[in-house]
């Protein structure tokens, strides 16, 4: 812990030793450790940043994001929300900490985050995204499809955004819907194999055996290893060559 500790007053002891420095140089250091993975350092120089502005709310949010890649979920909402008390109109830090409430499994609090985030920048893609993600867990399937929809509407190349819309879309039976996202999505990433399993499904759904099982097959050759696709595939050739035992079943 000693070494540590020392390591660290070394580091910050070379970004005085070259002058007096700003709070924009301590934050941007900050920036450089935590692309370099340190995240100690950086939360060091973000502390450094802070005790010379401390009313620098883009701080208290970067800080935030550290603690929230270091799976501290609880420390990260505490610094966004300390970033909002000093930038009310803050709308990533807003956006942040309704990830890191939805890490928490405090959804209606997520949704809020993202309310007021879509409120203070109605085209914020990422936040209809993740918006989207937390209605579907609480089973709201049209609303995250709607979600979903704007996000596409607003990044017409949001390959994930078409690929969860898709999800949302088998589960409300609407089959055709589903596989044109499926298209979608693997024009955008052609060597998705989730992607191909999920519209061989919905393919099997409708009785399109023949596409269905070019799609386990491509799944297959991307993913050796999915016995599902197997299986699927399996159920297809049995429903397309007339051997269809009854108990046999899709899940």
């Amino acid at each position: 812990m000693k070494k540590l500790t020392w390591l660290l007053f070394l580091v910050l002891y070379s970004l005085h030793s070259f002058g007096q420095k700003t709070a924009e140089d301590f934050y941007r250091y900050a920036n450089v450790k935590l692309s370099q993975g340190d995240t100690l350092a950086a939360i060091a120089a973000c502390d450094e940043a802070i005790s010379i502005s401390p009313d620098y709310a883009e701080v208290y949010n970067g800080k935030g994001v550290i603690k929230y890649l270091s799976k501290d979920f609880k420390g990260a909402i505490k610094e966004f929300t300390k970033a909002i008390d000093l930038q009310p109109d803050y709308a990533k830090a807003y956006y942040n900490r309704g990830l890191a409430n939805n890490k928490l499994d405090e959804k209606e609090d997520a949704l809020d985050d993202y309310d007021k985030a879509l409120e203070i920048k109605p085209y914020y893609t990422e936040a209809y995204f993740s918006r989207g993600y937390v209605l579907g867990s609480l089973g709201d399937l049209r609303g995250e499809i709607k979600d979903y929809s704007m996000a596409i509407t607003l990044k017409p190349t949001y390959a994930e955004a078409y690929f969860n819309r898709a999800i949302a879309e088998g589960k409300l039976g609407f089959h055709k819907d589903e596989i044109r996202d499926y298209d979608k999505v693997l024009r955008l990433r052609p060597d998705d194999a989730d992607a191909y399993f999920n519209r061989g499904v919905a393919r099997l759904r409708i009785n399109h055996y023949e596409e269905a099982i070019q799609d386990f097959n491509q799944t297959i050759k991307l993913k050796p290893e999915s016995s599902d696709a197997y299986f699927h595939k399996g159920v297809a050739l049995a429903k397309l060559t007339g051997n269809n035992d009854k108990r046999t079943r899709i899940y």
